[in-house]
């Protein structure tokens, strides 16, 4: 380890395991070679087994500590740094430790939340056809220029003339034909609902 070669330090602690799996100091010198090797998930299995090997020796929760954070889980290492300063009060590595983890957990960084559903916390997705033409935004501004002037038709919508000298409505329907044609508004329950009551309103003689 003080020569940095780490691989032959896993080897050399593999092999006193080997002769004896109870000694918790050989699985936690063997985490610390994996952490430094970046091998943070087996340094954390290593330090967890040093632990059930002997659940008082802090030094590995120091290991346990490192290695979660290292994975980014930082609730875990918190934890961990939390239970060996129990241990070993004044250990400044694992204040440390504690405090930096705490502060990732504060702001959220933390990559390992069990507890989160991404169905819930996934934004809905927006109601546009595959170019990118957002139906539910034409609907919202076709819908609310009905109903302005005499001349509309019925069914609080404007009539012909009106959505025809309307430079946003114009560019909006060409928008629309550019993106896979008047079929698409059809699959749409808002669109469809606003053409039928423009088609009712026509039919009623409002037209311009």
């Amino acid at each position: 380890m003080s020569a940095k070669k780490y691989q032959e330090a896993i080897d050399a602690y593999t092999s006193s395991i080997a002769l004896d799996g109870t000694n918790p100091v050989y699985f936690s010198n063997r985490a610390a070679a994996y952490s430094s090797l970046g091998d943070h998930n087996a340094a954390a299995e290593d330090a967890e087994r040093a632990l059930a090997a002997d659940p008082k020796f802090s030094k590995a929760y120091s290991r346990l500590g490192h290695a979660r954070y290292s994975m980014k889980q930082y609730a875990k290492a918190a934890d961990a740094f939390r239970k060996g300063l129990v241990l070993d009060p004044s250990n400044a590595n694992m204040k440390s430790g504690l405090e930096n983890a705490e502060a990732r957990v504060s702001e959220g960084a933390d990559e390992d939340d069990e507890d989160e559903d991404p169905r819930q916390t996934a934004p809905a997705p927006a109601a546009a056809a595959p170019g990118g033409f957002d139906f539910s935004r034409a609907a919202e501004m076709l819908g609310g220029m009905g109903g302005g002037r005499g001349g509309g038709a019925g069914g609080g919508m404007p009539d012909l003339a009106g959505l025809m000298n309307n430079p946003q409505v114009m560019q909006a329907a060409q928008q629309m034909m550019a993106n896979g044609g008047l079929e698409q508004v059809m699959n749409n329950p808002m669109m469809r609902n606003l053409a039928q009551q423009f088609m009712q309103g026509q039919g009623r003689g409002g037209g311009a």
